[in-house]
């Protein structure tokens, strides 16, 4: 999809070199402590998005992007 990916952390990003806090993240630590309707929402959302085509997943301490070759959604803490 021509994502740059973090030599360092693993993340994918729109370009080269573009700022980001490298981290150990994962969806899983971002669904962390969320209610369960808030994981079903969450969950019900991704499936819209597969429903576009092909993305990637970044997640990030305090959001979880859906990209292509833009970030087209987000879901916030």
């Amino acid at each position: 999809m021509g994502l740059w990916t973090c030599p360092r952390c693993g993340v994918k990003l729109l370009t080269r070199n573009l700022s980001h806090s490298c981290g150990p993240y994962t969806i899983a630590k971002f669904l962390e402590g969320k209610t369960e309707t808030g994981r079903d929402l969450f969950g019900r959302f991704v499936a819209l998005i597969e429903r576009c085509g092909p993305y990637d997943i970044s997640p990030a301490k305090t959001r979880v992007a859906f990209m292509a070759k833009v970030r087209f959604a987000s879901v916030n803490r």
